[in-house]
């Protein structure tokens, strides 16, 4: 599932500049980087339930 290595990706970035104390870096990141992935995570997710549900 290449949207969800995507997302995991992306929050192991994160994870690295916050611990880096990087806050400018990480700011980047959640504004522009992963809140695409984890949306495309997440309809995937959401499309999976709603097949479910039925």
């Amino acid at each position: 599932m290449k949207a969800a290595a995507l997302f995991e990706q992306d929050k192991r970035d994160l994870l690295d500049l916050v611990r880096a104390r990087d806050i400018t870096n990480a700011t980047e990141v959640v504004l522009r980087k992963i809140t695409t992935t984890q949306n495309a995570f997440f309809d995937i997710v959401v499309a999976f339930a709603d097949s479910q549900s039925g």
